[in-house]
């Protein structure tokens, strides 16, 4: 028997929090909402059996990377845990501070970077 993923307000709260941190942002080359992405990143964490800690990191895998860098792991880790703001950190391939100007890689740099190196996270 398959056992079922209970989500509670935690999961309420840091889905608002995505809407919020990606607040205006689209889809590169599109008028998608970005959020859309993160709800289909967290809906297929479910779908395959995901718990709700690896369900709202897929909420806020871009978090860091796309919006504030390590203040903002800090803030994912304050409000959601060592865990969520570990896999955050996992996902992103920079921690740059966008949100104060702070440069990131080239992308395709910064990708092929993350794939060689995976585990290291600047």
């Amino acid at each position: 028997m398959d056992r079922s993923i209970v989500l509670t307000d935690r999961f309420d709260r840091a889905l608002l929090y995505a809407a919020h941190v990606h607040g205006g942002q689209v889809r590169k080359g599109t008028s998608t909402p970005y959020v859309a992405h993160l709800l289909a990143v967290s809906a297929t964490v479910l779908e395959y059996g995901g718990d709700e800690d690896l369900a709202i990191a897929a909420l806020l895998h871009d978090s860091a990377e796309d919006q504030g860098g390590n203040a903002r792991l800090e803030d994912v880790r304050n409000r959601f845990g060592d865990r969520v703001a570990g896999i955050v950190a996992a996902c992103s391939d920079s921690l740059a501070d966008t949100a104060k100007k702070a440069s990131q890689a080239d992308w395709q740099q910064r990708k092929e970077s993350y794939l060689a190196h995976p585990g290291q996270r600047r």
